[in-house]
């Protein structure tokens, strides 16, 4: 996987579910509801944003994964690991895109370094292409 650019929060500015944002091309939508992951594509793609939402009474971790499959617990996310208190939003931005050679995933984890997985309690939202 290629080091792209990696995105800085800003949490006055998260866009909400539904908002286009980071894509300079038209792109196509995943979206996830009361779930814990996103499948945002199982071949390769370019993720332009995700956006995701958390309910779950506590802090999650939002962690991206280069892969074809769905993400397990133990496994380790390629890039960084995004902390979001519990009833906020937060979003991964990709202007330019980020490459994703094997498939891409959004998962909410209860840890930061790998996965664990966390209860149905995010809203997820990615444009890729």
């Amino acid at each position: 996987m290629s080091s792209d650019y990696t995105p800085q929060p800003k949490p006055a500015e998260v866009p909400s579910i539904g908002k286009n944002v980071g894509a300079t091309q038209p792109t196509l939508k995943a979206k996830a509801l009361a779930a814990n992951k996103l499948e945002v594509r199982s071949n390769p793609c370019r993720l332009y944003s995700a956006v995701f939402a958390n309910k779950s009474g506590g802090t999650l971790y939002y962690l991206l994964f280069d892969k074809a499959e769905a993400p397990v617990d133990g496994d380790i996310p390629d890039g960084i690991s995004f902390p979001v208190a519990d009833g906020q939003p937060g979003y991964f931005d990709y202007p330019g895109g980020k490459k994703f050679d094997n498939g891409c995933w959004v998962a909410a984890s209860s840890t930061s370094a790998s996965l664990t997985l966390a209860g149905a309690s995010s809203d997820f939202e990615a444009n890729f292409a």
